[in-house]
């Protein structure tokens, strides 16, 4: 029985560098109302199960395979407890969190090019043209995924434009972590509780690629991704999402 398995990771070599996303700075005002927003179609990769065996081909289980699920409990349980601890510490900051904070005490940032990294890509949401917002989220692997937009006019537009530039395939799930700049406490907990599929330190690596690499940049559909008449080019809505390289 041959069995089709597809694999979709690629970390980038770590760098020095600190350019990231190509998030749009200004501050400009675009109050329109969008009826429909959806994000542009994202090709689908299909993963081919093999057919169930009949319950009289099933051989009994070796030693081997005993010692492997012996083993997997032990691991499992390690993952939970690491991210159980940073999740301890979250909370015990509530109240006192930023966006650049929270994901240093969940991701164990602490070297200062790192820090330094997430403190630019905060102060780059932040200066997202009215009405914004950032939605974090995971992959269907346990991966840190995320989307923005910009300079929506609506903030509950802003919102479901950002989330579902976050959710671009089958088994992404984000939450809208930041609205005009205000961070949401409530939701990056939430999002936080949905981590232990991986270990804390891939997931780490892994964020920090993405804040490294230039973001995917779509034209909202909707607004043809045009200025309000007389404005500048520079205040069309715009949505933003992590590179999935």
């Amino acid at each position: 029985m041959k069995c089709t398995s597809v694999a979709l990771l690629l970390y980038l070599p770590l760098c020095g560098c600190y350019g990231i996303t190509a998030a749009i700075v200004g501050e400009m005002t675009h109050s329109g109302r969008h009826d429909s927003i959806q994000p542009q179609p994202v090709q689908q990769v299909a993963v081919v199960s093999p057919p169930p065996s009949s319950a009289t081909a099933t051989p009994p289980a070796t030693a081997t395979a005993r010692a492997a699920q012996s083993a997997g409990a032990p691991a499992s349980a390690a993952l939970s407890s690491e991210w159980a601890e940073r999740l301890t510490l979250l909370e015990g900051f509530r109240g006192q969190l930023t966006f650049a904070r929270a994901m240093e005490l969940l991701l164990d940032i602490s070297s200062p090019r790192e820090v330094a990294l997430v403190l630019q890509f905060e102060r780059q949401i932040r200066a997202l043209g009215w009405a914004s917002a950032h939605a974090l989220g995971t992959d269907d692997n346990g991966y840190l995924i995320w989307g923005s937009s910009t300079r929506l006019g609506v903030v509950n537009v802003a919102a479901e434009t950002a989330r579902d530039y976050c959710i671009r395939k089958a088994g992404d799930s984000c939450k809208v972590v930041m609205v005009n700049g205000e961070f949401s406490e409530m939701e990056f907990l939430g999002l936080a509780r949905q981590l232990s599929a991986q270990p804390l330190i891939a997931v780490r690596e892994a964020y920090l690629q993405t804040l490294r690499r230039k973001a995917v940049e779509f034209a909202v559909p909707g607004t043809n991704g045009e200025p309000p008449a007389g404005a500048s080019p520079a205040s069309a809505a715009r949505a933003y999402s992590s590179s999935r390289e």
